[in-house]
Order: structure tokens, then C-alpha cells, then sequence
């Protein structure tokens, strides 16, 4: 298996533990990582920002749009990595609480 093809299982991996996260787990992730993970796995899945930006009062729109956007011109590589990193810490936190 390739690298690349490791990172990509990996990310998987990483993307189902958090959406497989209960509900207790959830609401203890910070609003800032929860923007983070937004905003890598959009940069992972889709590229660059390709939409126009919300407006208000959608401020979780803008939010998100504002985090996505601050990703541009990161590789998929570079998103995915931090995409798991972070899940990583955000689970190794929550566990040492």
C-alpha cells in the first residue's frame, strides 16, 4: 500500500470516528475544532472554496465558509494529515478529562 493510499484509509478511518462519536463526545469538542474539521475536510474532499460566501444572518454559514476559505491552496495531503491529527488530539483531550 502506498502513502498516499495509508493517508486516505486513515482519513476515512478518522472521519467515521467522529461522525460515529455520541452525542456526550460531541458537545465536548470546541467550536474552533469543530470549524477546523470543517474546514480540512471540506479543503480534503472539494479544494479550494468554490462558493460564494453566506450572508447574514446564516452566521454558521459564514462561519464555516470563513474556515473553509482559510485552507485555500493547502494540498489534499497536507488537509487530510491535519484532518486526522486533529481528531487525534480532540479524542486524547477528551479522554484525559
Amino acid at each position: 500500500m502506498t502513502d498516499t493510499a495509508a493517508l486516505v484509509k486513515e482519513f476515512e478511518a478518522a472521519c467515521k470516528s467522529i461522525e460515529n462519536a455520541g452525542e456526550p463526545v460531541r458537545t465536548k469538542i470546541s467550536m474552533r475544532d469543530l470549524l477546523e474539521l470543517y474546514a480540512l475536510f471540506k479543503q480534503s474532499k472539494v479544494g479550494d472554496c468554490n462558493t460564494a460566501r453566506p450572508r447574514y444572518p446564516n452566521f454558521k454559514g459564514m462561519s464555516q465558509w470563513d474556515a473553509w476559505k482559510s485552507k485555500t491552496g493547502m494540498t489534499k495531503e497536507e488537509t487530510m494529515t491535519g484532518y486526522c491529527d486533529l481528531v487525534k488530539n480532540i479524542f486524547i483531550t477528551i479522554e484525559s478529562e
